[in-house]
C-alpha cells in the first residue's frame, strides 16, 4: 500500500533540512494592526465627508422645490383673479349692452296693438 505523499510524488524523500523563517513578534502585529486601523479611519473620514455632502445638497435641492411651490402658488392665484375679472367684467358689459338694446330696440319700434296681441 502506497501513502498519499508516494502517490502523488513518487520518489519523494524527507527533507534534511527544514526552512529558516524569523519567527513574527508581537510587534508585527501591532504594526498591521495599527496599520489596518488607520486606513479603516481614513475611508470612513471619506464617507462621512461624503454624507454631509449629499445632506446639503438634500437641503438645497428642498428649498428650490419649495421656491418652485410658492411660485406656481402665485400663478394659480393670479389666473384665478384673472378669470373673476374677466366674468365680472364680460358680465357687466353683457348687462350694460343689454340695457343699451333694449333702449335702442324702444325707441325704434313704438309698442303696438299688434305687438301686444289686440
Amino acid at each position: 500500500m502506497t501513502t498519499v505523499a508516494e502517490q502523488v510524488q513518487p520518489g519523494a524523500t524527507t527533507p534534511q533540512r527544514f526552512p529558516e523563517t524569523t519567527p513574527a513578534t508581537p510587534a508585527d502585529y501591532t504594526q498591521f494592526t495599527l496599520t489596518t486601523v488607520m486606513e479603516l479611519q481614513k475611508a470612513v473620514g471619506g464617507l462621512t465627508h461624503a454624507v454631509e455632502g449629499l445632506s446639503k445638497q438634500s437641503d438645497e435641492q428642498g428649498k428650490k422645490i419649495d421656491e418652485i411651490r410658492h411660485q406656481v402658488s402665485f400663478v394659480k392665484g393670479a389666473l384665478w383673479v384673472g378669470a373673476i375679472v374677466v366674468a365680472l367684467a364680460s358680465g357687466l358689459a353683457g348687462w350694460l349692452s343689454a340695457g343699451k338694446v333694449s333702449i335702442i330696440i324702444g325707441q325704434h319700434s313704438p309698442p303696438t296693438a299688434l305687438t301686444h296681441g289686440r
